[in-house]
């Protein structure tokens, strides 16, 4: 049991098992860094839309690129582009830790 409860601890205190300070973690950042970020996950959002829609167009376009595995990848990018349209984009701030 006074393990268990040593273990809580160093959680709540921000301490690793060997009872190393680790640095604290902060998701707060400043404008300018958010709006930077923002951009480049919009950038990476609409890159990664239009490279999946173009295996698509591929796919489509070309009878003998329809294999098996092609028709998988299809699959794959198909699911990719839902993905992103329904707006969700790899985001840091969503993984806060709930200790």
């Amino acid at each position: 049991m006074e393990q268990t409860t040593a273990f809580a601890m160093s959680i709540r205190d921000n301490v690793s098992a060997a009872g190393h300070q680790r640095a604290p973690v902060s998701l707060t950042y400043d404008l300018p860094v958010m709006i930077l970020v923002a951009i480049l996950l919009s950038i990476l959002t609409l890159m990664t839309v239009v490279g999946n829609l173009l295996v698509g167009v591929a796919l489509l376009r070309y009878p003998r690129l329809r294999t098996v595995s092609n028709c998988l990848i299809g699959n794959l990018a198909q699911t990719h582009v839902q993905q992103q349209s329904t707006g969700k984009p790899p985001r840091a701030d969503t993984h806060k830790s709930r200790l």
